[in-house]
């Protein structure tokens, strides 16, 4: 299950190194198998850090620490399942051991990969507004012209990667998904369609089963006077409490999986595929790797020298 569609064959919501409008802690995505791969994870991380505590400094020596403040606040504990890229958990294709089917079901283990979050500033002043677009200048002329465009450029990389991996994987994993779903209807749920690619809930609805309820971590949204700069909690993080008739649903999944040796399948799985890709894209990460490096460098080096002013 490729949980960014919440589809068996669809799968995955692989790791990117993608931001968010509220700022998280740190992008780190875990250990990477290939090295090289890994050296560019690794170092996208450290830039996008610095180009944070860079931004962070930057503010609070222009008088405004409400940025540094809300970075400050976090909340959620460290993911229970890594997301790595061309790594996938053999959570993204559900449970497979009974207590992550009694607490994620079939349908709620996006929980489980999510990672903490930060506070926020929300402003309606035009004085931060000026300064924070200031500091992204500094920052820019501090990390040099290919700084700025560097985690992007990463994230797009990663993601590609990404994309061409999930369709290798997946015709791969197609066999041992239809599988393991065999194995459920056989065992108490034979209206259950065998079809890799069938999303979850059109899967539950088709043994009758409901499915649990989520609480969604909306951000706080409260008003702002004008003139003032505020300080906003991290969102609560997200909770899915499974039905009773979904756990029992899981509970036979999880036991089809480990009778199959799904997990172990699902790791040989990837060997091939992430070999294939990393070689693919080995030019480009050889490229990449040294600009992050230089670029953490001087963004590191203007950082630990002060603010300029």
């Amino acid at each position: 299950m490729f949980r960014s569609v919440h589809c068996l064959a669809g799968m995955l919501a692989l790791a990117t190194l993608a931001g968010c409008s509220a700022p998280t802690t740190s992008t780190s995505v875990h250990s990477v198998p290939d090295t090289a791969l890994s050296d560019v994870v690794q170092l996208s991380d450290q830039l996008g850090d610095a180009q944070r505590d860079y931004i962070s400094e930057c503010m609070t020596a222009a008088g405004f620490p409400q940025l540094a403040a809300a970075q400050a606040l976090t909340t959620g504990a460290a993911p229970a399942a890594p997301r790595t890229p061309l790594a996938p958990d053999p959570l993204e294709a559900g449970p497979y051991t009974a207590d992550q089917a009694r607490a994620y079901g079939v349908q709620g283990t996006d929980a489980a990969f999510e990672e903490p979050q930060s506070g926020f500033v929300m402003s309606q002043d035009s004085g931060y507004d000026s300064a924070l677009s200031s500091c992204h200048d500094q920052l820019d002329a501090a990390g040099g012209p290919q700084a700025a465009r560097l985690v992007g450029d990463t994230t797009r990389l990663i993601s590609d990667m990404n994309e061409d991996f999930v369709q290798v994987f997946t015709r791969r994993m197609n066999p041992s998904i239809a599988d393991r779903l065999s194995c459920v209807r056989d065992n108490g749920y034979p209206s259950l369609p065998v079809d890799p690619g069938i999303a979850i809930s059109d899967l539950l609805a088709a043994v009758q089963v409901p499915p649990g309820t989520e609480t969604q971590n909306n951000a706080s949204e409260s008003e702002v006077p004008a003139g003032s700069v505020v300080v906003a909690p991290p969102p609560p993080p997200t909770r899915y409490t499974p039905s009773d008739a979904e756990i029992a649903f899981a509970l036979v999944y999880v036991t089809c999986g480990q009778t199959q040796n799904f997990v172990a399948a699902w790791r040989r799985g990837q060997v091939a595929p992430r070999r294939q890709i990393t070689t693919k894209y080995q030019s480009t990460l050889n490229k990449v790797g040294p600009l992050l490096k230089q670029a953490v460098a001087e963004t590191q080096r203007y950082t630990s020298n002060g603010v300029p002013k």
